[in-house]
């Protein structure tokens, strides 16, 4: 967030910003609905119609555990998990515990990632994260990532607007900082 912020900021230093974090699964609903201007959010396969995205990077989903349980060598398999309540990283890791042929015994779910990785942490079980999440978490220092035998894949992060709004000056210049040409950025919209 504050590598896409900051070129706003410095842009425009008098735009106010009222900045919204949670659950990751509802940003695209809630932008969808006006109920935000501008979202970072992992990109579906399908994106709205009303939407324009702007893919921003790739970031693989990794297993982590509490790093008291690494110590005692418990294989991430044999654990309980925690895992996202809904949302891509939940269809992802449901995937993968198919293609493993694995029946999770599920501790807990949680409706954002910091609160996972928080009951991760507390040793409810073993999550399943986006590495960027866990790079940038406030509890990373009481985590470990594990080693799998196949990762439960990717995500694409992108920024996402509602068409109808990019005449407005703000998400204009909000937009315009996005543009491609930096980091690999590229823009799609997928109608659904």
């Amino acid at each position: 967030m504050p590598d896409l912020l900051a070129p706003l900021r410095t842009a425009h230093p008098r735009v106010r910003i009222s900045l919204r974090t949670g659950d990751a699964a509802s940003a695209l609903a809630l932008l969808d609905q006006g109920e935000a201007d501008f979202a970072v959010a992992a990109l579906p396969d399908r994106i709205p119609a009303t939407l324009l995205t702007r893919q921003i990077t790739l970031t693989p989903l990794v297993l982590v555990q509490a790093a008291a349980l690494i110590a005692k060598q418990v294989p991430a398999l044999d654990e309980p998990f925690v895992l996202p309540r809904q949302g891509l990283v939940r269809t992802a890791a449901d995937h993968w515990f198919r293609s493993l042929r694995i029946h999770p015994h599920i501790a807990a779910e949680a409706d954002g990632h910091e609160a996972l990785l928080t009951l991760v942490a507390l040793g409810y079980g073993t999550g399943i994260i986006p590495d960027l999440v866990l790079q940038y978490s406030g509890v990373r220092t009481r985590l470990q990532q594990v080693p799998t035998p196949t990762h439960p894949g990717k995500l694409a992060i992108g920024v996402c607007i509602r068409r109808a709004d990019l005449h407005r000056p703000l998400i204009a210049a909000a937009w315009a900082v996005t543009q491609p040409g930096q980091d690999n950025r590229s823009e799609h919209a997928t109608p659904s």
